[in-house]
């Protein structure tokens, strides 16, 4: 987190990093800390699942590994048909890119799933 400073006179003088909190909106927001020191804030939460939200923010890593092993590309089972290739073949053509599938970030889902669960 930067340190702000503060102008008192001609200097600037270093002020405690609780001003970041200044900005916050109003209401009830959880701050998580790891332990490898990153920083996870979750901004509006309702009090009455608070413990519930605490709890998926604690797991959001072991959430991110199965919902990313989940959506992980593999090849496919049986091979593809002589269309099939030649769909391909012309879908990356086309695209003039051999990775041009996208998918929605694991992140992205995790936060979609806190969305639904805080309801």
């Amino acid at each position: 987190m930067p340190t702000l400073y503060e102008k008192r006179g001609r200097r600037y003088v270093p002020v405690a990093d609780d001003r970041v909190w200044d900005h916050w909106p109003q209401g009830f927001h959880i701050v998580y800390v790891p332990y490898d020191g990153g920083q996870s804030t979750r901004f509006s939460i309702n009090p009455d699942k608070a413990a519930f939200v605490a709890g998926i923010m604690q797991k959001e890593d072991a959430l991110r590994r199965e919902i990313d092993a989940c959506f992980r590309f593999r090849p496919a089972s049986r091979e593809l048909t002589p269309a099939q290739a030649k769909a391909w073949k012309a879908f990356e053509k086309a695209t003039d890119n051999h990775y041009c599938i996208e998918r929605e970030s694991v992140m992205g889902v995790i936060d979609r799933i806190m969305r639904v669960l805080e309801c």
